[in-house]
């Protein structure tokens, strides 16, 4: 966080500086180590808009808007603003996972599945939360085993990622695996 409000103190016209110090107040939400949530999100929210007021056509800003919006419960006004990140930056391979991240949190999990599957294809090397988005995502439709592969493919990107180990371990569980949950 320190670093990109040094970066703004640089160059407070840098629309990506903004978007990621958004990013730094949601994710202390999203895992639960806020002590203000509520003021966190509005942080988030207050950066995100600045930086699409310094740049309109940044689509990752848009693409944490819509996110924001899905994790303030406001699903279509979220998936409204993902569509046009992909609108503004088709191939953006995050702004698809959080599609698929959006459509699930909306009920929307066969929608949510397609959105996930072209992330993996856009991104030559996943991260694990491609795969774990994934893998979620046909738990949810209750394809069980390409749920599991999706799984086993984001620890073998990262081994020691806890919240994989979690999703396995829940969808083994889901499965009827019980020893390898």
């Amino acid at each position: 966080r320190q670093i990109f409000e040094e970066v703004i103190a640089l160059d407070p016209h840098y629309a990506v500086a903004y978007h990621i110090l958004g990013a730094t107040y949601w994710i202390d939400v999203f895992y639960d180590s806020s002590k203000s949530p509520k003021k966190y999100i509005a942080k988030a929210m207050e950066l995100t808009w600045k930086a699409i007021a310094l740049d309109e056509a940044y689509g990752p800003a848009h693409c944490q808007l819509g996110w924001l919006y899905t994790m303030t419960g406001k699903h279509e006004e979220g998936i409204a603003e993902i569509e046009l990140a992909l609108e503004l930056v088709p191939n953006d391979a995050n702004s698809h996972m959080w599609m698929s991240y959006a459509l699930r949190v909306s009920g929307r999990n066969k929608e949510a599945i397609r959105y996930s599957e072209q992330a993996v294809r856009l991104n030559p090397i996943p991260p694990s939360w491609y795969f774990r988005g994934l893998a979620l995502n046909y738990l949810y439709a209750g394809r069980y085993d390409e749920a599991i592969v999706a799984c086993k493919k984001g620890l073998a990107t990262a081994p020691n990622d806890f919240i994989t180990h979690v999703t396995c371990a829940a969808i083994y569980g889901q499965a009827g695996k019980k020893d390898a949950a």
